[in-house]
């Protein structure tokens, strides 16, 4: 790693924006009822089940591991933790995010 990144990162971790948040892909909140949610991303459409922090309004825009299943942290546009919850499924067609997002979240 060269050094103007070694320090870039460094200061980003001082001012308090996580490396998950830097590494993380982003989406937009596309919909949302109680803690269920749909992320619109380039890969497709992620189904999230938030368990605790912040509940995001449609239009926000989100970061975080947005596509593996299971426990995630996800960030507001600025990097603070806005939310943690469950990858219900992700990478689907925006045709059927609403039937799977019916489906997979309680």
């Amino acid at each position: 790693m060269d050094c103007a990144r070694y320090f870039a990162i460094a200061g980003l971790i001082a001012v308090g924006i996580p490396l998950a948040a830097l590494a993380a892909d982003s989406g937009k909140i596309v919909y949302g009822t109680g803690n269920c949610f749909i992320i619109e991303t380039a890969k497709g459409n992620t189904l999230f089940e938030r368990s605790g922090g912040q509940s995001p309004k449609a239009g926000d825009t989100i970061g975080g591991v947005l596509h593996d299943f299971g426990y995630q942290q996800l960030y507001d546009a600025g990097g603070k933790e806005l939310m943690v919850g469950f990858v219900q499924e992700f990478g689907v067609k925006k045709t059927d995010s609403i039937e799977v997002f019916k489906k997979s979240c309680r």
